[in-house]
């Protein structure tokens, strides 16, 4: 990320919310398929 930093400041912020996008997708579809945390009754 430093090369990018040193070519392109906006570019880097694009990226950066990119990644962090692609990683709340993942979260949300490795929650999806866990079991809950809830104990049984």
């Amino acid at each position: 990320m430093g090369l990018l930093y040193d070519r392109s400041v906006p570019g880097i912020v694009i990226f950066s919310v990119a990644l962090q996008l692609a990683a709340v997708v993942v979260l949300f579809g490795v929650s999806r398929n866990s079991p809950s945390a809830e104990p049984d009754r």
